[in-house]
């Protein structure tokens, strides 16, 4: 069953990404990294089961935001990425101030609930806090060697598989160790951490072939309906 959750939400982060740029063209890009960055952080709490082994969820939409990135380089600069880091930054940091908010300040619908949900926040309080400050670090190392590989040679492929082997291993078990210290023990957190990344991985193959075919074919923008 969990395993059918992480394929849907594979397809899910593609889609949104796609359907976001074909429609709203170069701010599609925009709203769906914003989106997927929602995403992201509220699935960072969720550590499921797949193939046997434990990954935590949140990476699938987090490799597909970095998937925006390297389509909006590719398509228009360098220089306007850090508009979009702008925006991402911006709204993670919202993302875990409003998190924040609904947790302690609006009841939820009963006492069970709102206890529930009160002592989720209060373990992972710390995901809240590292979470908005690893993803722009992660996301602006992205844009950086992304330069410094396409400099090197021109293959996106290449560009992209040696962009996420170097970035997200130092990131994935950082986030792991920290994240959820003194929730997990040591061995589990590197455990999560490098089944994580081992999963990470494969995703990354197709997140691969998404970013060459979104970078090589041109996508047309949808009619408005009268």
């Amino acid at each position: 069953m969990e395993e059918m959750i992480v394929i849907s939400l594979i397809l899910l982060s593609c889609a949104i990404i796609y359907c976001f740029h074909k429609i709203f063209n170069k701010e599609g890009l925009y709203y769906s990294i914003v989106l997927l960055n929602l995403l992201s952080f509220v699935l960072m709490f969720k550590i499921a089961d797949f193939l046997r082994t434990n990954i935590n969820i949140g990476i699938i939409p987090l490799l597909a935001s970095f998937a925006v990135i390297y389509i909006f380089i590719n398509k228009y600069g360098n220089k306007e990425t850090k508009d979009l880091l702008i925006v991402s930054l911006y709204s993670n940091v919202a993302f875990a101030v409003l998190l924040t908010i609904l947790n302690y300040c609006i009841p939820a619908l009963t006492e069970t609930i709102s206890i529930s949900l009160e002592a989720t926040f209060i373990t992972n309080y710390k995901i809240l806090i590292i979470y908005p400050i690893m993803i722009i670090g992660s996301q602006y190392a992205i844009i950086r060697l992304y330069s410094l590989l396409t400099k090197i040679q021109q293959s996106i492929i290449l560009t992209v598989i040696l962009n996420y082997i170097i970035t997200s291993l130092i990131y994935t078990i950082i986030f792991s160790l920290i994240a959820y210290i003194n929730v997990l023990s040591f061995r589990n957190s590197m455990f999560v951490g490098i089944s994580t990344y081992i999963f990470g991985l494969i995703e990354n193959l197709f997140i691969t072939a998404f970013v060459y075919f979104m970078t090589k074919k041109k996508v047309k923008k949808w009619s408005m309906l009268y």
